[in-house]
């Protein structure tokens, strides 16, 4: 059982292991307002790609108490603080598939960063080098599953939140785009990841299937430790969409 640290926020009772990461998670999604969304739907399909520890989950049934949501999350640390979580907080309807969301199903590696005590699970990849420390990462065995498998429906609200895999998902699931009304997307780009992640192609990618994009960037340095910057000169940008029927 990983290390845990508990608080009660408002109805929730929240089990967290890092309480930097847990602390800027909690203000984007309550305070800041990132992934909100409008829906005439009183049970709408929501998928939420990079579930962590599950405050998102929690912040969608706070506001769609009826909603069904399909979470995935590869590390096996934040999985098990997830699902302590969603038990936690007697939440229903939700499927939590184990694995990270790629362009192919099968094996790979999660690389983690490792110095510490006590970690930062917030940038944790499946790309190789991706902040440029790789010898700061432990790699640790996990799935890969393909998320065009998993729209069997309409969905009212893609999140993608997967460190680096932006693009290649939204390229492997573009026949199906037209299923999705809106979704938001946490960029994550660096130096050593542009040719298989540049937001230029994911932005041209949606608005060729008919999505209104807006780009908000992000301040790196208030998120990236000042030799991440040097190393990999990161690009944050939360990306919203909404398609226009």
């Amino acid at each position: 059982m990983v290390k845990t640290q508990k608080r009660k926020l408002g109805e929730f009772q929240i089990h967290y292991r890092h309480s930097e990461d847990f602390e800027r998670i909690w203000t984007e999604l309550f305070e800041d307002g990132d992934y909100q969304f409008e829906t005439t739907q009183e049970s709408p399909f929501i998928i939420d790609g990079g579930s962590h520890i599950g405050a998102s989950i929690l912040f969608f049934k706070s506001r769609f108490p009826k909603a069904r949501i399909i979470g995935f999350e590869p590390d096996p640390e934040n999985l098990e603080l997830l699902r302590l979580n969603l038990r936690a907080n007697s939440v229903e309807n939700v499927q939590i598939v184990p694995k990270a969301l790629a362009a192919q199903s099968g094996k790979a590696k999660i690389y983690r960063e490792v110095a510490g005590t006590n970690p930062s699970t917030w940038g944790n990849s499946i790309l190789y080098n991706m902040w440029g420390d790789a010898e700061e990462q432990k790699p640790a065995s996990i799935e890969t599953t393909r998320l065009v498998d998993y729209i069997d429906a309409s969905v009212d609200f893609l999140k993608l939140d997967i460190e680096g895999c932006e693009e290649q998902v939204l390229r492997d699931i573009k026949p199906k785009l037209n299923m999705i009304r809106q979704l938001e997307m946490e960029f994550h780009g660096t130096n050593t990841s542009q040719e298989v992640n540049d937001l230029d192609r994911i932005v041209a990618l949606l608005e060729e299937r008919s999505f209104n994009v807006d780009v908000q960037m992000k301040d790196v340095t208030i998120i990236c430790r000042e030799q991440t910057i040097e190393r990999v000169n990161p690009k944050f940008a939360q990306v919203k969409a909404k398609r226009v029927i």
